[in-house]
């Protein structure tokens, strides 16, 4: 099977493409895996893999019972004086890597814990 085009003129892929491959105007692969969302091909003679994610199109809103009850607390709105620890490490870093992302808390103090776990 041959790489699909569209890999192929991917901006991500286009370093490979110019140095490993620039003599190739096909490229020969094999499909390792294929699922709903990840599709991973070995490039045939080259060492290479190639591995291309599809955005999960799930509504998690629409899904009845995603979010555990059991997290109740908005991060980081309702923090006990003790838990500001968690903030000070998430609040810089939570719109660069969960934009737009509501997280919540479990009821039970964190204060004290190791680490926190919070879902969204």
């Amino acid at each position: 099977m041959l790489l699909d085009l569209s890999i192929m003129k991917h901006k991500d892929f286009q370093h490979t493409r110019k140095t490993v491959l620039a003599s190739a105007s096909d490229v020969a692969c094999a499909e390792v895996v294929h699922t709903t969302n990840r599709y991973h091909w070995r490039l045939v003679g080259q060492r290479y893999d190639v591995m291309s994610w599809a955005p999960d199109k799930r509504n998690y809103h629409e899904i009845k019972g995603t979010l555990n009850r059991d997290y109740s607390r908005q991060f980081p709105n309702k923090l006990r004086q003790g838990e500001t620890w968690i903030a000070e490490v998430l609040l810089e870093k939570l719109p660069l890597i969960l934009p737009g992302v509501t997280l919540y808390m479990s009821p039970n103090d964190q204060s004290s814990m190791p680490y926190a776990h919070l879902m969204g």
